[in-house]
């Protein structure tokens, strides 16, 4: 089992649990599957720290660096770099030629480490299979480069290993990394099954040009508890300041342009503003550019069950905090974007308001800060179930049979 690991991986007793599968090494041990992790561990956090964690865990783990040797390394910078960018030309979209703007993107690309990284992975493959045993191999189905490395070195060296994805967010049209054109359909690396985590991200995938034979709902993991919380009763809540949460996604430019767009909208009103970074994009890398600004806002590192359990309103660009705040009666907004495609979680529903400038805005934030918090609708309730369903009791048999 491929697991990402960062603070978040580490619960109160120090426990290793991977998020993402949350409770699935218990469902494994119930069946007497074995398994072991092959842990993966974020930039984000700090590597020894992370090393002397795991050691201290009783869970079965190989380290990707121990996959990894030196002329691997050599071979995947030395590969890389000496592969030209050449401009090809490519079919138009709406009449507009795409070949600068395509190869813009890969140049950018270019300036970074992402695809050697990606191909360190398709060579730890070889020695996974030399060392190891692996009669099925599941991951996080996102479609993004290093996966599909991680399809193409299992395809080659372990030919008789399943491939499992597990699409443990949310799977929206607007995330284009989910697309597939009927001409990639033949040579992309690809699992042999995808899990979802609710029918309309299966839905989703089937309209963007993945097969539906080989797409099961098994429910959401990560979101074990977010169907329990639907509820006509809502806690009370103390008599205190209003408290407003800004919840941040993994991107700079968005995240920036949603502090200054909610702080801007809030100006005058007498609120806590609350910001709740992404795991990816912790706060230093945020305060150097946004001045003024930070007087006003108070930084959290509570976990999102925490803070939500005192939140009165949350703004949002597109992560899944709004789910998890919806689901429990509290107020959303989202936030436009004036320089980028919107990816709007709720754009289909019409009781969740959806504002760019200021004015907009603090109206918003004044109707759901001055009114009793609602009972969720059914049409939400409908909605969110769509998103995430309750694991189901299968679940291990999906991933193993």
């Amino acid at each position: 089992m491929h697991s990402w690991a960062d603070d978040r991986s580490f619960l109160k007793n120090q426990k290793f649990e991977n998020i993402f599968f949350m409770g699935i090494a218990d469902r494994f041990m119930e069946k007497k599957i074995p398994f072991f992790y092959l842990i993966d561990v974020l930039p984000t956090y700090f590597y020894p720290q992370a090393l002397l964690k795991l050691i201290r865990n009783d869970e079965e783990f190989i380290l990707l660096e121990e996959l990894i040797s030196p002329s691997d390394v050599w071979k995947s910078l030395n590969y890389m770099r000496s592969t030209p960018l050449t401009k090809r030309p490519l079919p138009s979209w709406e009449r507009i030629d795409m070949t600068d703007i395509v190869f813009e993107e890969f140049r950018r690309d270019n300036l970074n480490i992402r695809r050697e990284e990606s191909y360190l992975r398709y060579c730890s493959t070889r020695s996974l299979k030399q060392n190891y045993r692996t009669d099925i191999f599941l991951y996080l189905f996102e479609n993004q480069i290093w996966e599909k490395l991680f399809c193409a070195g299992i395809r080659e060296f372990e030919k008789e290993t399943k491939l499992v994805g597990y699409a443990h967010t949310l799977v929206r049209s607007m995330y284009t990394c989910y697309s597939m054109s009927r001409h990639e359909r033949n040579i992309m690396p690809l699992p042999d099954i995808i899990i979802a985590s609710g029918e309309l991200g299966k839905t989703t995938l089937e309209q963007s040009g993945f097969t539906d034979e080989t797409i099961l709902v098994g429910g959401a993991l990560r979101y074990p508890h977010i169907n329990q919380r639907i509820s006509g009763v809502q806690p009370k809540k103390p008599l205190n300041k209003k408290k407003v949460l800004i919840a941040l996604s993994g991107g700079l430019d968005e995240s920036l342009e949603l502090i200054s767009k909610v702080v801007k909208s809030l100006n005058g009103l007498d609120v806590d503003i609350i910001v709740k970074c992404h795991p990816v994009l912790p706060y230093i890398q945020i305060s150097r550019y946004i001045g003024e600004f930070s007087e006003k806002l108070i930084v959290s590192d509570k976990s999102i069950d925490s803070l939500l359990a005192d939140t009165d309103l949350v703004f949002y660009t597109e992560t899944t905090v709004s789910v998890e705040a919806l689901a429990q009666g509290i107020p959303i907004i989202h936030v436009k974007s004036d320089c980028r495609i919107d990816m709007n979680i709720f754009e289909d529903l019409p009781s969740v308001p959806s504002e760019s400038d200021s004015t907009s805005l603090q109206k918003a934030a004044m109707n759901a800060l001055t009114v009793s918090r609602p009972i969720i609708s059914e049409e939400n309730q409908r909605f969110i179930k769509c998103l995430f369903l309750p694991v189901r009791d299968d679940i291990v048999e999906m991933f193993t049979t």
